[in-house]
């Protein structure tokens, strides 16, 4: 039925094992899980559908009969490891229009810190918490910031105008309930998953990262750097 296969590999501890998750996805592997619900929800929801309906095809393995919400779950369990971008043409199957990021984050470019940009009518704190639990699976707690960064980005192509990127750097500690939660397991468009990472592990050079931010502030925080309170972002009501 597919061109291509759903490989997944069973691991209790791989959510403490940031090496042997790369590795696997290296070598093909769609997915790395370490619980068992999460194995079986994108088997009977993704791997093996039932009732395909739609009017649209997967640009990268030709699966027809997909719906919008099928192509979401579809791409990124079944072509996490693909190129960030669609194939012989940058043109979404759905909307028609050009496109380069279909995949938000993808297993080979290594691991990275929770983070994403604010939704319409969303407050930077709540944003943070969101965007972890989207992106990592784990409830967290805001204890401080480390950085606010203000930087003039120049013109949007996409929008014809300039604009500005402002960026927060929060530190953040796993709620009670975070504790006892396991890392994500399952790829979508947010993240291909997490693992818990120790400090030697990140600054050693064994495992992958996309670039230098998590040695940069796993260092800041080891060597004793200020962790500025919350009180510091005042956001406004109106």
């Amino acid at each position: 039925m597919y061109s291509t296969a759903f490989i997944a590999v069973f691991d209790p501890d791989a959510a403490e094992q940031p090496v042997y998750r790369l590795q696997s996805f290296d070598a093909g592997v769609n997915m790395v899980a370490h619980d068992v619900e999460t194995l079986r929800q994108i088997l009977t929801e993704v791997v093996i559908p039932s009732g395909l309906n739609g009017h649209f095809s997967c640009p990268y393995c030709n699966l027809g009969n997909l719906t919008e919400y099928d192509m979401w779950l579809h791409c990124p369990a079944y072509h996490i490891n693909f190129p960030n971008e669609y194939p012989m043409s940058n043109v979404c199957p759905i909307c028609q229009k050009q496109v380069n990021r279909p995949l938000q984050e993808f297993a080979n470019q290594g691991f990275w810190c929770p983070g994403g940009a604010v939704d319409p009518g969303e407050r930077l704190g709540p944003a943070a918490l969101r965007e972890t639990k989207e992106e990592a699976g784990i409830d967290i707690e805001l204890k401080g910031i480390l950085a606010i960064e203000y930087n003039p980005c120049g013109l949007d192509r996409r929008q014809s105008s300039y604009f500005v990127r402002m960026r927060i750097i929060f530190y953040a500690e796993p709620t009670a309930e975070g504790l006892q939660q396991l890392p994500k397991s399952r790829p979508d468009f947010e993240s291909a998953g997490a693992c818990w990472c120790s400090y030697e592990e990140i600054q050693g050079g064994h495992v992958k990262l996309r670039g230098n931010e998590p040695q940069k502030w796993s260092k800041y925080l080891e060597e004793g750097g200020a962790i500025h309170p919350m009180s510091l972002l005042h956001e406004g009501t109106g």
